[in-house]
C-alpha cells in the first residue's frame, strides 16, 4: 500500500536525510502506524519507531504524529491500523504552556 508522509519540521527532515522535500510516498506492507515508523529510517541507521519511543532526548522522541490530519497518535496506540492512502504526518511538539 501506499502511504503520505509528510514532516512540517526542518529538524527532522534533516534527521531523516531529506533534502528539499517535506512530503513523500512510501511503499508500506505492515499494518499499524508503529510497523509504519519501523520502517522509515533516520541518519543513524536507528528506526523512526525506536528513536521515536524510546525517549532519544532528540526531537524525534518528542514529536507529534498526525494521521490523516485528524488525530494525534500516542506512544501506547501505535498499533493503530492504517490503509492505503492514509496521511501520516510528524510534527514537532511546540515546548511551553501553561
Amino acid at each position: 500500500m501506499k502511504i503520505k508522509l509528510g514532516i512540517q519540521c526542518a529538524t527532522i527532515r534533516k534527521e531523516l536525510g531529506w533534502v528539499g522535500k517535506s512530503e513523500d510516498v512510501v511503499d508500506f506492507e505492515g499494518e499499524t502506524i508503529g510497523d509504519f515508523l519501523k520502517v522509515i529510517q533516520t541518519n543513524n541507521g536507528q528506526s523512526f519507531y525506536d528513536r521515536f519511543t524510546q525517549g532519544d532526548s532528540g526531537v524525534i522522541s518528542n514529536a507529534v504524529v498526525w494521521y490523516n490530519l485528524m488525530l494525534f497518535v500516542k506512544k501506547d496506540n501505535l498499533n493503530f491500523k492504517i490503509k492505503d492512502g492514509d496521511k501520516i504526518v510528524l510534527l514537532r511538539t511546540i515546548p511551553g504552556g501553561g
